[in-house]
């Protein structure tokens, strides 16, 4: 989904302007989104919300790292689990699919 990085982008863009005008908040925010940009506006509004929670924190790769470290010695079936569980109760509401690779690598094939 390439809405997810279109979306930390705009943030981005938006953060550093905020900034540099001396504004402490972003109350509204209008994106138009053309006809041939090959971006869904719904997912785009999705991605957007989850990258701007008003500031509050998001589920992070640090969390997925933590996560993955804690449950290692567990099967990927297992790892898969947890991850979704704790997506499911981070995000609360989620209105939108989620895919998860969940693969483990035994070390050879140089």
């Amino acid at each position: 989904m390439h809405e997810m990085a279109l979306a930390e982008e705009v943030l981005q863009i938006v953060q550093d302007a905020a900034r540099r005008d001396g504004c402490r908040r972003v109350r509204a925010l209008w994106l138009e989104i053309g006809q041939l940009s090959s971006v869904e506006p719904e997912a785009m509004r999705f991605c957007f919300e989850a990258v701007a929670r008003d500031g509050r924190e998001r589920f992070g790769t640090e969390r997925l790292i933590a996560l993955v470290e804690e449950n290692k010695t567990a099967t990927p079936i297992a790892i898969r689990d947890r991850l979704m569980d704790a997506v499911t109760d981070f995000a609360a509401a989620l209105d939108d699919d989620v895919t998860l690779l969940v693969a483990r690598y035994f070390g050879g094939l140089s």
